[in-house]
């Protein structure tokens, strides 16, 4: 599943990839997520930074839509950017 935060964090450009300001919006989101589930900031930050880390698969700086498809399948990683409380709730929804 590959859920988009917005057009204004997620390609901005439209260039079809995430850029370094870009990813720096996506780790901002990730560490508030982490934080409000009672993380220390400083776990928080390293947990965001393994996260945003691993979606540039070919490690250019750049992550692509095709990154973020890929990684966000193999990984917990809408989970991590909206709760786990969200995603219960989608799971009524039965959403594939």
């Amino acid at each position: 599943m590959c859920l988009p935060i917005s057009d204004e964090v997620t390609h901005a450009d439209h260039s079809g990839s995430l850029e370094r300001s870009e990813i720096t919006k996506v780790l901002d989101i990730l560490k508030i997520s982490m934080k409000d589930r009672g993380l220390s900031e400083s776990t928080a930050i390293s947990n965001a930074a393994r996260l945003v880390h691993s979606l540039d698969v070919d490690k250019d700086q750049s992550i692509s839509k095709a990154e973020w498809i890929r990684v966000g399948k193999e990984t917990h990683l809408v989970e991590e950017l909206l709760g786990s409380e969200f995603m219960e709730i989608m799971s009524e929804f039965q959403l594939k």
